[in-house]
C-alpha cells in the first residue's frame, strides 16, 4: 500500500515538475524572441530610416 502511494506520489510530483519546467523553457523563449536584437541593430536600423527620410524631403524640396 505504502509503495503504491509513493508511486502514485512519484509520478504526481513528475507531472508537475514537467509541467513548470515547460513553463520555464517557455518563459526564457518568450525573452529570447524579445531582447535578441540588439541595440547596434536598433540604432542601424534607426539610421537607415533617417537616411531615407532625409533623401525623400530632399525630393519634395525640403531642408532637413
Amino acid at each position: 500500500m505504502l509503495n503504491l502511494l509513493r508511486e502514485n506520489l512519484a509520478a504526481y510530483l513528475d507531472s508537475y515538475i514537467a509541467a513548470h519546467r515547460q513553463e520555464v523553457i517557455s518563459a526564457l523563449e518568450n525573452f529570447w524572441d524579445k531582447y535578441r536584437v540588439t541595440l547596434g541593430d536598433i540604432e542601424r536600423e534607426r539610421d537607415a530610416a533617417m537616411d531615407e527620410l532625409a533623401r525623400f524631403t530632399a525630393t519634395l524640396g525640403y531642408m532637413v
